[in-house]
């Protein structure tokens, strides 16, 4: 027994042990490639990244996290260890790592009042087919609903009783991305009803089989639920809304709800003016 305890912990030291290998793109200077330990965090790599691309500091680069098959990208939080995020790819070659400058890689200042939300929007279903659809924020995710009735005053959507819920997005197994412009949007998405579209792809490895047939089931407590979306077997839930802010607004939600609010603004406490604040990047890298 004591000899399998000890090859067990030779393992354990081994995997410990392993390197990451990840490229990081920047528009100006190219490829990056660093060698990075297991626990790396985003904001450790973007660090070492701007200083070997000798950029000015500022405090809004950050890790694009590009998905090429489903033309979606978001940002990496600070906090987020980038083995994990390398995980979602397999063996997938047209994902990449980009470094950006961006504002809205923070929250909104005024956040909290994204807290809860509920709205019409359209799903895909389908390659060519988007149906209008409700969704509301619940405990743990996100419900979507058939129309149904909706009322309310100031023209806020309140669902029926009677909804049937189609399918619950949770949060701790999806991370929500945009098509990151309009053009995109135009070229990859031609029957959306809109180039404003928020995508929720699974974050782990084993998510992949069911797609956004997340099944809302007993979790969600709601009568009629566990019928999933008619999406066949895309793993990841296209939603087409009116505007740039509800692109703002649900992707904000979401973040919330994933990482939570306080984890979020602690990244932000990270840096005071263009200087992150007591970041040890860890690894060594090259071109």
């Amino acid at each position: 027994e004591l000899e399998m305890e000890r090859a067990v912990q030779r393992m354990q030291t081994a995997a410990q042990r392993q390197r990451l290998e990840v490229r990081v793109f920047h528009e100006a200077h190219g490829n990056k490639t660093a060698s990075l330990a297991r626990e790396t965090r985003a904001v450790q790599l973007t660090d070492w990244v701007v200083r070997r691309n000798r950029l000015p500091p500022s405090a809004y680069w950050c890790l694009m996290e590009v998905l090429g098959e489903q033309r979606v990208e978001r940002v990496v939080e600070e906090h987020e260890r980038i083995f994990g995020v390398n995980q979602r790819w397999g063996l997938s070659l047209k994902n990449q790592l980009v470094l950006r400058e961006l504002e809205h890689k923070f929250l909104p200042a005024n956040a909290e009042r994204f807290s809860g939300g509920v709205g019409f929007v359209q799903l895909r279903d389908g390659a060519d087919k988007w149906r209008r659809r409700l969704v509301s924020t619940s405990e743990g995710g996100l419900l979507f609903t058939k129309e149904g009735k909706a009322e309310g005053a100031g023209g806020d959507a309140v669902a029926a009783a009677s909804s049937l819920v189609l399918a619950h997005v949770a949060y701790a197994h999806y991370d929500v991305f945009r098509v990151p412009s309009a053009a995109e949007a135009r070229k990859h998405f031609k029957r959306a009803p809109t180039t404003h579209i928020v995508a929720f792809v699974p974050a782990h490895p084993g998510q992949q089989q069911d797609a956004v047939a997340c099944r809302a089931g007993a979790a969600a407590n709601v009568p009629n639920a566990g019928q999933d979306l008619g999406l066949g077997s895309t793993a990841t839930l296209y939603m087409a809304v009116d505007s740039e802010s509800d692109v703002e607004k649900w992707t904000t939600i979401f973040r919330i709800g994933r990482f939570g609010l306080g984890t979020l603004r602690a990244n932000e406490a990270l840096f005071e003016g263009d200087r992150v604040l007591g970041v040890q990047t860890d690894g060594s890298g090259s071109e």
